[in-house]
């Protein structure tokens, strides 16, 4: 038995020294910096931003602090095992028994903060609360939370569960006694962010949980996006994860995939028809929208007029669920060019169009350059022609369905016996990524038309070989990052395809990169284990509007710097499927179809509910946190059509009570902060932390629990912290990219402490030692900065190691 207690003081010891420093004097007087110090920071947020001193707040930075942190530099991918947040937990509280049992009284209390909320995905209102006040919410790091007033107070449902990262929610309409909780949060493509430990279920409105046996430890449930249940029968239970589509029919005991997520895409949303629960719909990534007319049993492309788009949000107009929206967003090169593009259905999915907004409108700040992050849509339950987009900013259209025109664009594509073919996704504008129509610089097609590239049989036509520097690129390796005006043309050779121009029935001329300069047009399968650079797969196409001619090459395209790109109608990277063999003798009537088409254009009014950085009018610019992820409308007033609306958000919660016209936040005991680093001030209960998107707080009073209002000190992304063990009036924290600042009287104000520093990873991280309590140090990209003087200056400390990541280190 003592040697049980010895071993548990230690651990708990350990546990101790890890997590925080005992620290100082608590400072209670309150200085002038810190009277409406939120104001101030999102005011000085919005005018660095919009004078191009500082960018927005990125979620980037965390995910590759995230991946780093959970496995070893020569690791791909984390060894920690499906389930063991559970487990752990499990081990904890019975060794913590144990300890009681040797009298030893050992106790982890929350310290708040209790007015700073964290990332919310989740929400779901209880059905049977006719004030419609009863929410349970998911932190995107902060467990399950309950109020049954509208948000005012809170309270942890899930103290005796993991810290959860909650997704999705869903709560049974025929028994709201039952619901299911999705964890997980992985929108950052299909790399891992906050793996999740399957799904949990609680049969009696969240009093208690069960974590489902039949998720645990398995891929398929690492991310939960979305829970769907059947209205009428809560054991009918549809999810949407980042491999594909699972349906149960026993209450989540047992699970079929029903969709698999074609070339790894997510299915990052998952919405049903409010009035048949036979028809669904899913947004997939890059892909566009797959529909179910059989409760979800089998899954269609129905993405007839989306041509661009990365992540998908779904929303079906309660009033008249013919009208479907998604809205999306595509990458562009360059600062705040990104787009935000809102697709509109009227006829349940079958064919889409485009929402155009008024002129001198800039309806791409709604998602901005987060959209496949922070993507959020819903509908008036009243107007099924007003929809409102939350990203980081929210904005709202007014659609005129009778103002219509319509607008040519690549569609579609068609394969034929193609199972020999797959496509990278480079980043493209159509077809997930895959496709860039009338692309470059060179006299680009103005025409665009449907084309057919046919393969198999005696379809073999001329080719322009290209080549390109073996030393090229960005890596220097003859990879990715080559110029069009560094390709050589070597030749003009026979390739076993033909491209035709089947509106106009005229064959086209066409190029492509040999990457392994063996004279002849071959594909090869990804391999990125053995070939991370894709250096044997990389036979780009490049589809010319220029008649073709089997005799000699076309000038232009052979002659000209950069000719490769000469009237480019099309461009893409065609790879060998994996598993398939390259071989054009057996291929038998094999058709690549690109097609254009005409898609219509909707006319709208939009404008900004709220506007996050003063890029509109200001609209709820201090009732609101950006980045917004959930929006949830309920009708509270059917004869005067009104409703009220709750929005999760990167600080908490949002809420309107009358139809999103102004906005009150709701995050006061809502404590889910997700903290990147925390101290404490040496010899009082005073604390400082810096948080994910939230900034940098300090405790306030003489004790602390977890309803503290904590001070806000900086601004940006809250990092580590530190705090002074020798001098109680020295704090240190900072902002991305090494924007440390400095507190000389007990972290009531903070000014730049930068001096000797020019550069710095997004995670800004801080480290010192107790028994030097002055030297502490960051890192930057040549080494590590190194300060005697707490702050004062500093000074670079190289690291000529090959090992050595630069900034890229800053979780190494």
């Amino acid at each position: 038995m003592k040697n049980n207690y010895l071993y548990y003081l230690i651990f708990f010891c350990l546990i101790s020294l890890a997590t925080l420093y005992v620290y100082t004097n608590n400072v209670s007087e309150k200085s002038n910096y810190l009277i409406n110090a939120n104001k101030e920071f999102w005011s000085i947020k919005k005018t660095k931003i919009k004078s191009g001193q500082d960018a927005y707040m990125k979620p980037d930075g965390f995910i590759e602090y995230y991946n780093s942190i959970s496995k070893r530099l020569d690791q791909t991918t984390s060894d920690y095992k499906g389930g063991y947040r559970f487990s752990e937990l499990s081990k904890s509280f019975k060794n913590s028994a144990q300890a009681r049992n040797a009298n030893l009284e050992a106790e982890f209390i929350s310290r708040g903060p209790g007015n700073v909320g964290g990332r919310t995905r989740a929400i779901a209102i209880d059905p049977a609360d006719d004030t419609h006040c009863t929410w349970i919410a998911g932190a995107a790091s902060g467990g399950l939370w309950k109020t049954t007033d509208c948000g005012e107070t809170w309270e942890n449902i899930s103290p005796d569960l993991p810290n959860l990262s909650t997704n999705s929610i869903a709560q049974a309409a025929s028994n709201p006694n039952v619901i299911y909780v999705g964890t997980g949060e992985v929108f950052a493509g299909n790399s891992s962010f906050v793996r999740g430990d399957g799904i949990y279920k609680s049969t009696d409105r969240g009093v208690s949980w069960t974590q489902l046996s039949s998720t645990v430890s398995n891929v398929d449930y690492e991310s939960v996006n979305r829970i769907a249940i059947d209205p009428t029968n809560e054991n009918i239970v549809m999810i949407a994860t980042n491999t594909g589509i699972l349906r149960s029919t026993d209450g989540g005991s047992s699970w079929t995939k029903v969709f698999d997520s074609p070339n790894g895409a997510s299915v990052q949303d998952l919405q049903v028809d409010p009035s048949d629960f036979n028809i669904q719909y899913a947004g997939v990534n890059s892909i566009g929208i797959y529909k179910s007319t059989d409760g979800g049993l089998t899954w269609t492309n129905s993405s007839i007029g989306i041509s661009q788009g990365a992540r998908f949000e779904i929303a079906v107009a309660p009033s008249d669920p013919n009208i479907v929206y998604t809205s999306t967003w595509v990458s562009v090169a360059g600062e705040n060019n990104d787009l935000t593009i809102l697709y509109y259905s009227s006829d349940k999915g079958q064919s889409w169009g485009q929402v155009q907004v008024q002129e001198g409108f800039n309806s791409n700040l709604f998602l901005n350059e987060q959209g496949w992050y922070d993507n959020s849509i819903e509908v008036n339950p009243y107007d099924p022609y007003e929809v409102f987009v939350g990203g980081v900013n929210i904005g709202k259209y007014n659609l005129d369905p009778a103002t219509q025109s319509v607008e040519s664009q690549l569609i579609s594509i068609d394969e034929e016996n193609t199972g020999f073919l797959s496509f990278v996704n480079f980043g493209a504008t159509y077809i997930g990524g895959t496709i860039n129509v009338s692309d470059g610089n060179l006299n680009p097609s103005q025409n665009p038309v449907s084309v057919e590239i046919r393969w198999g049989a005696d379809n073999q036509q001329k080719a322009h070989r290209f080549t390109v520097p073996s030393n090229g690129g960005s890596n220097g390796d003859g990879g990715a990052g080559i110029s069009p005006t560094e390709y050589s043309y070597q030749d003009y050779v026979d390739v076993p395809f033909e491209v035709w121009d089947i509106e106009n029935n005229r064959q086209l001329m066409v190029s492509f990169r040999d990457q392994e300069d063996n004279g002849i047009f071959n594909l090869n399968p990804r391999d990125d284990e053995n070939d991370p650079s894709l250096l044997t797969a990389r036979e780009y196409l490049y589809i010319h509007d220029v008649d073709y001619d089997a005799s000699n090459p076309n000038s232009d395209i052979s002659t000209t710097s950069g000719g490769v790109e000469f009237a480019n109608m099309y461009y893409f990277w065609p790879i060998l499927a994996t598993g398939a063999t390259w071989d054009p003798s057996t291929f038998n009537n094999s058709i690549l179809r690109l097609n254009i088409g005409d898609v219509p254009v909707v006319a709208s009014e939009a404008s900004a509910v709220y506007d996050a950085y003063g890029n509109y009018q200001g609209q709820n610019s201090n009732s609101l946190h950006p980045d917004h992820h959930n929006l949830t409308f309920v009708k509270t007033n059917e004869e005067n059509e009104e409703f009220m609306v709750v929005n999760g958000n990167d600080g908490g919660f949002g809420f309107s009570t009358d139809n999103g016209v102004t906005f009150v936040e709701r995050e006061n005991g809502y404590v889910t902060s997700q903290f990147y680093g925390a101290d404490k001030m040496p010899g009082s209960d005073k604390y400082v932390g810096g948080m994910q998107d939230n900034g940098t707080y300090v405790s306030s009073g003489e004790t602390v629990d977890a309803t503290n209002n904590y001070n806000f000190v900086i601004g940006g992304d809250g990092f580590e912290v530190i705090w002074n063990s020798a001098d109680t009036d020295f704090v240190i924290g900072g902002s991305q990219f090494n924007g440390i600042r400095r507190s000389t009287n007990g972290g009531q104000s903070f000014s730049s402490a930068t001096n000797g520093i020019t550069d710095g990873p997004f995670i800004t991280r801080l480290a010192g030692s107790s028994k030097s309590p002055d030297v502490i140090y960051a890192i930057g990209g040549a080494g590590v900065y190194k300060s005697t003087d707490f702050g004062g200056s500093w000074t670079m400390k190289p690291i000529e190691d090959e090992r050595w990541g630069g900034t890229a280190s800053a979780s190494d």
